[in-house]
């Protein structure tokens, strides 16, 4: 399910895997398909109903970016 690079790029903490899985579970419930799972430091680009993370970028990478192609937004916690 986690990419290298995600693994290689992020500090993978069983409280971050919780994040992204009820970040999941919460958009599934509203039907979303691919969503931006982000909170003030990373954001994750999500493909819902394979739970899969497809793009990872870091505080610096999201300044210049235009997110598309998402349905749904959700904020860590």
């Amino acid at each position: 399910m986690w990419s290298r690079r995600l693994l290689y790029l992020l500090a993978l903490t069983a409280a971050l895997m919780g994040q992204l899985a009820d970040s999941v579970e919460r958009a599934s419930a509203k039907g979303a398909t691919n969503i931006l799972a982000f909170d003030a430091t990373r954001a994750f680009i999500i493909n819902v109903p394979h739970g899969r993370v497809i793009t990872t970028m870091s505080q610096e990478e999201m300044e210049e970016n235009i997110f598309t192609n998402i349905d749904g937004a959700v904020l860590l916690k």
